[in-house]
This record gives C-alpha cells, structure tokens and sequence, in this order.
C-alpha cells in the first residue's frame, strides 16, 4: 500500500472542480494511506469560503463540501500535529528554500511523516503548488502534482 500526503493545493480539488480533480478523487476514494497536515483543514475551509464569497459556490453546496471535507478529516486521513517539532523544522524549511509560511509547514509536516514511516521514497507529496514541489524535492520526497497527466504537461 503506497502512502501519500496530500498539500492544501492538492487537497482542494476533491471538493472543487479543477485541473488534477480527477487523479485527487482517484487518491482519496482508494485503499492507500493519506496523510494531510493540520493546518491543510484550515486552508481548505478558507479556499472553499472565499470560493463561495466571489459566488463561485452558492451557500448550500458551500456547507455540503464543508461537511464532506470534515467526515474525511475524521474517518479518511492521518492527521500530521502541529507541534513544536513541526514548527522548529518548519522555520528551518521557509529560511532555507525560501517558503511562505504555510508551505514551509506543510513540508514540515510531510517530511515528518516520511520520518514516521521510516522512508522518505516510500511517501509520495501531492501537491499543486510549484514552489513547494520544488522544495519537497531537494529534501528528498517524491512529488506528484495531480494537474500531470504522466507526460510532463499539465492537464
């Protein structure tokens, strides 16, 4: 069974039609371990709220996605702490690859659940966001943006 840790960016397309939705739906539907930081809750609430703030969800599918997303919180992903580990390694990540904040946690978090399994090839981060890709990769994790169709360019 592969192990995955799902970024916001990543995690926002199983509620939200996007490029990579469909490879998103695929992870979360299926047998593998996910993993998501703590704070990817907080960013995925936010995204979907302003979401429906510029109209693009209206207030009743607003509070269906928010519902769906806190069940798969509670019975579908391993929830990384935010602890004072996260953060100190956190710090470290935003000064060293030049990172905002919640990228460089997000790392944090990802880099301390490979150390959990015990092998960093063994845990693949899904992530949309560029930056934090690029990051990920230099300290050593397999990264996989869900918008890649397999041949290099983005759906």
């Amino acid at each position: 069974m592969a192990q995955y840790f799902l970024d916001s960016s990543a995690l926002v397309k199983r509620y939200i039609l996007e490029d990579g939705t469909p490879r998103v739906v695929g992870l979360v539907r299926g047998s593998d371990a996910l993993a998501v930081s703590r704070i990817t809750k907080v960013e995925v609430t936010s995204t979907l709220v302003r979401r429906s703030r510029g109209g693009d969800l209206d207030p009743a599918t607003l509070d269906r996605l928010l519902e769906a997303m806190e069940r798969e919180f509670r019975t579908r992903f391993e929830i990384q702490p935010l602890n004072d580990s996260t953060l100190s390694r956190s710090v470290k990540l935003a000064r060293s690859h030049e990172l905002r904040a919640a990228d460089a946690i997000q790392l944090a978090s990802a880099v301390q659940c490979a150390d959990t399994i015990g092998d960093q090839a063994a845990l693949t981060l899904v992530s949309s966001d560029r930056e934090l890709n690029a990051a990920a990769g230099r300290e050593g994790l397999i990264v996989l943006d869900p918008r890649d169709d397999g041949t290099g360019a983005e759906s």
